[in-house]
């Protein structure tokens, strides 16, 4: 839709009005007058792209794209030609030197406002006749009538009566509950009316709508418990109608029920529910032929495709809304184009249609800034799992995520914009995060796939389509109209990085380029030196191309060459060199003003250029153990995440490091800080970092070999969530750790004495990991009620423990516990037996491990039992496993052939084995 372009011209000038802030007087305003024409634009497209039916009116809306088209142009040329300005760089500020330029986009501007002016005009004029009239509206009330409700409402007994609608999502209850509301006999009928959605102050939203406040102005402020008694007297003389809409019967009908007198004299209340604990007037789903005919109201099938069309409305399972929703989605998309219908051919093998067709229909009401959002998604390679830090930044780097009224930072905002597109079906969660219940990474569904990609195309997000014109005349500063590439992708289309064209014109589809993202993991070094030598042609060329490029991501390409480019993408804001193996970034890399994300983990950089300081707005550094030295004056103020620094005695702490005091994000490994100041210096940052959420620490000497990690109390730290320490600390304090930890990971700690006692009383702690050589104690006792939250646990290389007990009610919530190479564990505790929530059990090297106990209804939950090269354990628990009725799987790897011999013979072919069990011997 055309929609695409206007935001995508709207979002320039809007970041555009951000930056310029040293523009002549009168340049600033024209800007920010055409933005709000182009704001308006927006919004009346994204409602012909939600409400209008693909009909003659809207094809008259075409002539709005080409519009926004040309605004584009001007924008971009506006761009081009400021950053190639002398003294664009001073103070970061953009700056006319040719007294010629600002007249002419002044007339340019005031040319192009006019045509807004006037395609508003139209849109007033045209807009009602599009969908103000009775016909744009849907009956999706299936087959109870009104009448039927409305009836009851006013006829009938005279006492206080509740009704219920009552239907899944999407059966029409709100619309059909609406309609009656809105009707001219029901709203005579009574005095007064209400209609209330389910929010924290339901009561007030009540008393509002019948006009109580009105007859008591001095009550706005009372307690609620006094609102429901006012509110009591003053609806017992009045007839009043109140409706419920979208909320749970029970949960609000006990809470509200006092609120509302019986006064004998026909009120109502009125609820729309799901839930089925309630007075009801149930509607049953549509037929086949309702919902045919229904679905066939909005769309024209090709008959060709009828078959298939009869499938996917079937998998619309006779709610009406979503028939209605996909009807029109598919009319919007142009139901006769056969690319919609050859895109969701793939559904009719798809075993879930029903999630397919409700993830369409969220499509359908997808807000515009998340199409946008899920269209990068969509791009990405078939099963990729895209990491959500990767996404996050991604996002924010093109401009799609909006600013927060509510002081959000860009990144929260954008992991709300996941959140939403999980919920609505659109992406699916790879992995996630326990101790944070965050995604971690996300993927497309597969079914699908090509359909969403088609619509990407469709919708301009890739690239403009336009049609050819003659080429300008040399006076002409405009570029020709052509095809102009917006985001490039080479898993999608590989001959733009792999040919060899030499022609400035070749390039020009090039000029308007916002992203680049490759995935070209071939082995040698073509990879890279076709990454060198198509920027080189371009940037070399006539046009010099690319300066408005935002995301160049390489992850996993090989050694891109770079040098003699990387400087001149001057707008850059994300650039992405994780797993490139990478050995040098050039110095240039100070010119990239903007950048917001620097990411060469997992690379052979080891010396950072000092220009790196010269990046006032990089939010994200993500090294692999580099040295980065603070330059005089140089502040990074804007860094949230800084990860994979070493720091050392020669660091600059005090007066360098410390200055960025904003982090989120911390990981840095310390070698050889063996003096007290520079360890005070460090300890003293970390403590400043009050917005901190995740901390990684390691401390080693000259060999690389652990050693003292010098950590005062991180009390203070109220939203630190996520600790990782490599190093000695020998003892932990009580007030060590914030409550608000939720993982925590020790190795090299060489703790000698118990630290259970303290660590279990962290009451969010979901994740804990015991790696090597935290813990040099013998015994280690999980007391009754600790450890409350915890999730995982993980014992590695505890070498020396000989004793773990479980007490009865410790880890009341555990799901996975996995212990490895604790090599003088004789006996796992009995304790093990009472975590009624544990999932799955990984016993690994645990060479004294004799005796395992399983009675009868220990472990009710348990799943899965990993067990490998644990010598010594002879046989499973005697008759043990047939407790174990939710056991699944069964795998044993590197145990003695008698071990494996005697679970065969004894467990191998008994029928109280689940029909998912499955045991594996390796």
């Amino acid at each position: 839709m055309a929609d695409v372009d206007v935001s995508l011209v709207a979002d320039e000038i809007s970041h555009l009005i951000f930056r310029v802030t040293n523009l002549i007087p009168g340049v600033e305003n024209k800007l920010d007058s055409v933005l709000k024409g182009l704001r308006q634009m927006h919004h009346f497209l994204c409602d012909v792209d939600a409400k209008l039916e693909q009909n003659d009116e809207v094809k008259n809306w075409e002539d709005y794209s080409k519009a926004a088209q040309q605004v584009e142009d001007i924008i971009n040329e506006f761009i081009l030609k400021t950053i190639r300005k002398k003294g664009f760089w001073k103070k970061e500020l953009f700056s006319w030197q040719d007294p010629r330029s600002p007249s002419k986009l002044h007339d340019q501007l005031k040319q192009m406002e006019s045509k807004i002016h006037d395609i508003s005009r139209r849109r007033g004029l045209a807009f009602e006749e599009c969908i103000g009239g009775e016909s744009s509206r849907q009956d999706i009330r299936g087959p109870v009538q009104k009448e039927e409700i409305k009836e009851q409402l006013i006829t009938g007994v005279t006492r206080l009566c509740v009704i219920s609608i009552l239907g899944d999502e999407g059966m029409g209850k709100k619309s059909l509950a609406m309609e009656i509301y809105n009707s001219n006999d029901v709203k005579e009928h009574f005095q007064c009316c209400a209609w209330v959605n389910e929010s924290e102050k339901i009561l007030q939203e009540i008393a509002e709508q019948v006009k109580f406040y009105e007859f008591k102005p001095d009550t706005r402020n009372i307690r609620e418990g006094e609102l429901v008694q006012k509110l009591w007297e003053f609806l017992k003389t009045r007839k009043y109608l109140i409706v419920m809409a979208d909320m749970w019967f029970t949960k609000v009908w006990d809470k509200l029920r006092v609120a509302f007198p019986d006064s004998d004299n026909g009120s109502r209340i009125l609820f729309t529910t799901e839930d089925p604990e309630c007075p009801i007037k149930v509607l049953r789903p549509l037929n086949e032929h309702e919902s045919w005919e229904l679905f066939t109201e909005k769309v024209s099938v090709p008959s060709k495709f009828s078959q298939l069309a009869r499938v996917l409305v079937s998998a619309c399972v006779g709610i009406p809304l979503v028939t209605v929703q996909f009807g029109a989605l598919m009319s919007i998309m142009k139901a006769d184009h056969d690319w919609v219908w050859e895109g969701m051919q793939e559904l009719s093998n798809d075993w879930d249609r029903r999630f397919c067709i409700r993830a369409l229909n969220a499509y359908w009401d997808l807000p515009l800034y998340l199409k946008h959002c899920f269209f990068y998604v969509v791009c990405f390679p078939e099963n990729y799992e895209i990491p959500a830090r990767r996404l996050i930044a991604l996002w924010i780097a093109e401009g799609l995520v909006e600013v927060s009224k509510d002081g959000l930072s860009p990144e929260e905002v954008a992991e709300t914009y996941i959140k939403k597109l999980i919920r609505r079906n659109l992406i699916q969660v790879a992995k996630q995060k326990i101790d944070e219940e965050l995604v971690k990474t996300c993927r497309l569904p597969i079914a699908l796939r090509q359909f969403w990609l088609s619509n990407a195309k469709e919708a301009n997000f890739l690239l403009s389509r336009r049609k050819r014109k003659s080429m300008p005349s040399s006076s002409s500063s405009s570029p020709p109209r052509t095809d102009m590439i917006f985001r490039l992708f080479d898993n999608l289309d590989e001959n733009h990085l792999h040919r060899n064209d030499t022609n400035p014109h070749d390039f020009q589809p090039y000029r308007y380029l916002y992203s680049l993202l490759s995935f070209d993991l071939r082995q040698g070094s073509k990879p890279g030196e076709d990454i060198e030598n198509f920027f080189h042609r371009g940037i070399t060329s006539t046009g010099r191309w690319f300066q408005l490029l935002r995301v160049l991501d390489l992850e996993g390409v090989f050694k891109p060459r770079l040098n003699r480019v990387l400087g001149k993408l001057i707008n850059l804001r994300y650039l992405g060199l994780r797993w490139t193996f990478l050995d040098t970034l050039p110095p240039s890399i100070g010119n990239l003003k903007f950048l917001q994300t620097l990411d060469v983990k997992h690379t052979y950089v080891n010396n950072l250029p000092s220009s790196i300081w010269k990046l006032k707005h990089l939010r994200h550094l993500y090294l692999n153990n580099n040295r980065l030295e603070p330059v005089r004056g140089g502040t990074l103020l804007d860094l949230q995440t800084l990860r994979g620094v070493l720091v050392n005695k020669e660091s600059q702490v005090k007066g360098g490091f410390d200055r960025s005091t904003d982090l989120r994000k911390l990981g840095l490994t310390c070698r050889s800080m063996s003096e007290d100041s520079q360890q005070e210096a460090l300890a003293e940052w970390v403590r400043k970092l009050k917005n901190l959420r995740v901390l990684r620490l390691k401390s080693t000497d000259d060999l690389g070999q652990p050693s003292c990690l010098n950590l005062k109390s991180l009390l203070g730290l109220g939203v630190l969530s996520n600790i990782y320490l490599v190093g000695k600390l020998q003892k932990l304090f009580e007030d060590q750790f914030p409550p608000s930890v939720t993982r925590l990971t020790l190795s090299a700690s060489e703790l000698r004495d118990d630290s259970m006692p303290t660590l279990e009383k962290l009451l969010n702690l979901r994740i804990l990991e015991l790696f090597s050589g935290s813990y040099t104690g013998t015994r280690m006792v999980f007391s009754s009620k600790g450890f409350g939250q915890l999730r995982q646990l993980r014992l590695w290389k505890l070498h020396e423990l000989k004793v773990w007990r479980v007490e009865v009610g410790a880890m009341p919530n555990i799901r996975e516990i996995e212990i490895r190479f604790c090599n003088n564990l004789k006996m796992l505790p009995d304790g093990l037996q009472h975590l009624s929530t544990l999932q799955k059990l990984r016993l690994w090297k645990l060479e004294e491990l004799e005796e395992w106990t399983v009675e009868k209804g220990a472990m009710p939950s348990i799943r899965e039992i990993e067990i490998g090269f644990c010598n010594k354990l002879k046989m499973l628990p005697e008759d043990g496993l047939q407790h174990l009725s939710t056991l699944q799987k069964l795998k044993l790897t590197g145990m003695p052939k008698q071990f494996n011999a005697k679970v065969n013979k004894d467990h191998g072919h008994q029928d109280w084995f689940p029909p998912s069990y499955k045991a594996e011997y390796m």
